[in-house]
């Protein structure tokens, strides 16, 4: 693989040279040693990284050179993939010299690719794409390196480009967060069990909204409740009203009436719109 550098000094752009992206072995790292990214927009549970060297001249003649870590991440849902720790050096008086002013790589963007085919893809500066799932894949990630040194006659400002392609194997199981499930309301459903002359109901809310204030209605005769929700409504036809309290998510409430003849009641809303109805046979 090729890579460009382009190399200024004092603002005089020199001859393009060629530079080589050499890449050893791939090499599995934790996240617990993995050296920390400039970008990390996941906390990832798995983490492939690789050392990574541009090769060439500057503009002086100089043999220059670019070393980073190269590492891809995921979370089970996203993936990143990002370069630290760079290290610009050129080649003058036997030995390997530190660019001493700055030196900074980065990942325009990459791709995703298995079986010829892209599965993943990502372009945009935050460099985060989705995770695809498990398997061996091949990477292709756009860099761009940037250095300066100083020199006599002021510093000299090198940039470097290129692509590089590597192979890396992810065993996380794709982890996707759970859509929340759209608000449904309370849901008023009503039971009721007859033991011994005491009939038993039971108002429950299986929805995932609270309810509004609700009123029961029941009707039988010579029926007695001691429940201070409730209230004769027509002691000549054995109707009562209770005011129960709203109820959340999950909750129930239950009146207990004592009678020995046929009961029915209706659970309302505060407007008076009908939830839910049943009925109790003395026989």
């Amino acid at each position: 693989m090729t890579i460009r550098l382009k190399s200024a000094t004092l603002g005089s752009l020199a001859a393009a040279a060629a530079f080589t992206l050499a890449v050893p072995p791939v090499a599995e790292a934790s996240t617990t040693s993995a050296s920390p990214p400039q970008v990390r927009a996941i906390t990832p549970t798995e983490e492939k990284c690789h050392e990574a060297k541009m090769f060439g001249r500057d503009q002086t003649g100089h043999e220059g050179r670019v070393s980073f870590r190269l590492c891809a991440s995921t979370d089970g849902n996203e993936m990143t993939v990002d370069a630290s720790n760079p290290k610009c050096e050129r080649y003058a008086l036997l030995s390997w010299q530190d660019y001493d002013y700055n030196c900074v790589v980065s990942v325009k963007g990459w791709t995703l690719e298995k079986g010829g085919k892209v599965v993943a893809r990502n372009d945009m500066p935050s460099i985060v794409g989705t995770y695809p799932g498990p398997g061996t894949y091949s990477l292709v990630a756009r860099l761009h390196a940037f250095g300066q040194r100083h020199v006599t006659e002021g510093y000299v400002r090198s940039h470097f480009d290129g692509d590089t392609r590597l192979d890396v194997t992810f065993a996380s199981a794709v982890d996707r967060p759970k859509p929340p499930k759209p608000a449904s309301g309370p849901r008023i459903s009503a039971s009721a069990t007859r033991a011994n002359g005491v009939v038993t109901v039971t108002v429950t809310n299986s929805g995932d909204r609270a309810s509004t204030k609700l009123n029961v209605v029941y009707r039988s005769l010579n029926a007695r409740s001691s429940d201070q929700r409730c209230h004769v409504r027509n002691s000549n036809d054995g109707m009562n009203e209770c005011q129960f309290p709203p109820l959340g998510p999950g909750e129930s409430t239950t009146l207990v009436v004592e009678t020995s003849a046929d009961m029915r009641w209706v659970v309302y809303d505060n407007h008076w719109n009908a939830l839910a109805k049943g009925s109790s046979s003395a026989r």
